[in-house]
């Protein structure tokens, strides 16, 4: 989000500062008028004006106080939620107590006001900066906080390569972090090229890729 939302204010910056992007588990737009009633995210989306209206009295600190108490208190309600929210069916337990744990001590403010902040996430506009930019999406087909559905409609709006990780949630660094180190490569590698549709291949993901080495490129420019 903060890439597409730099794309969109320094677009002049985009083709001469950035030669590829990968987008993890993430969404251009949450606006509630463009999104249909899902889980995750979009469900959120549907409560976007009455929790703007809560977050101001939830960051009373009287309410803070009591919130953080009962926000600690709770392991494995917390544990529970995380594992069905923020990951896979078969994640690693370890992986679910280290996402409770984070969100845990990042306190009940600091959740409440990300929630306000993500829900007013509108960033097309920085995805249509990148338009010819190689970009590829990647998103767990078990992601519930940003569905693959967000990303498909990402895509339709961009020229994006598509990486979707089966049984995956939303933390794809930490359960799939070979394959999302992979796309990375690749990416370095400059694995990625223009299919006949137009739309951007990633190797390994499509048809149409090429190789391009750094060194050479350097080289033949005289950078």
């Amino acid at each position: 989000m903060t890439l597409l939302n730099a794309a969109r204010r320094y677009p002049e910056l985009v083709h001469d500062r950035l030669a590829g992007a990968v987008l993890l588990s993430t969404t251009s737009s949450a606006r509630a008028e463009r999104l249909t009633l899902e889980v995750g995210i979009r469900a959120a989306a549907r409560l976007d004006r009455g929790i703007r209206r809560l977050v101001p009295t939830l960051r009373d600190p009287r309410v803070l106080s009591t919130a953080d108490r009962v926000w600690s208190s709770t392991s494995d309600l917390s544990f529970l939620i995380a594992r069905w929210t923020a990951v896979g069916p078969d994640a690693d337990p370890a992986i679910v107590a280290f996402t409770q744990q984070m969100a845990m001590e990042s306190g009940f403010d600091v959740v409440a006001g990300l929630v306000e902040t993500v829900l007013g996430v509108d960033e097309d506009a920085g995805l249509d900066a990148l338009e010819d930019v190689p970009v590829t999406l990647v998103v767990g087909t078990h992601d519930r906080l940003t569905p693959a559905a967000l990303t498909r409609r990402m895509a339709r709006r961009s020229s994006a390569a598509v990486v979707e990780l089966a049984g995956i949630g939303h933390m794809s660094l930490l359960e799939a972090g070979e394959e999302t180190t992979q796309v990375l490569r690749r990416h370095l590698h400059g694995e990625v090229a223009r299919s006949a549709e137009g739309r951007w291949e990633l190797a390994g993901a499509g048809d149409v890729w090429q190789h391009i080495d750094p060194a050479e490129v350097v080289a033949r420019e005289g950078v």
